[in-house]
């Protein structure tokens, strides 16, 4: 029964700080968009905005499941453990991503690669410390 609770605990943490890194993301896009370091979407916004916490949604939950296993090895407590780990998910899959954008694509790209690593900055660290808040081992 413990496991079964633990593991809705898990989803759940997963599926809200997904949802809300995907709210993080979208607002740091419109901020960089505003300010001028990417253009403007191409996309309705709300179209943008519903597919995008879907996703970072679902996204959530894979997240959730690798904070749980890898929970004790994240070093620190509380609010540091959350920072770690959603650092961590920004230099491996925002900046590592980024990287090949910028090396192998146009200047155009570059915009986008920008894009990535500054919103995905906000959003995998808001997703950490999400997780961190709502996943109790």
């Amino acid at each position: 029964m413990k496991s079964e609770n633990n593991m809705k605990n898990i989803l759940l943490a997963g599926v809200i700080a997904g949802a809300i890194s995907g709210i993080i993301r979208i607002i740091g896009d419109l901020v960089g968009s505003a300010i001028g370091l990417w253009e403007a979407f191409k996309v309705p916004l709300a179209n943008y905005a519903t597919i995008y916490i879907i996703l970072s949604a679902i996204w959530g939950i894979i997240f959730g499941l690798i904070y749980s296993k890898f929970y004790n090895l994240i070093p620190g407590s509380g609010f540091l453990k959350a920072f770690y780990f959603g650092l961590l998910l920004w230099i491996v899959i925002r900046v590592y991503g980024s990287s090949f954008l910028m090396a192998y694509a146009g200047w155009r790209t570059t915009f986008q690669a920008n894009e990535i690593m500054f919103a995905g900055f906000f959003e995998m660290i808001s997703l950490g410390l999400a997780l961190g808040y709502l996943y109790k081992k």
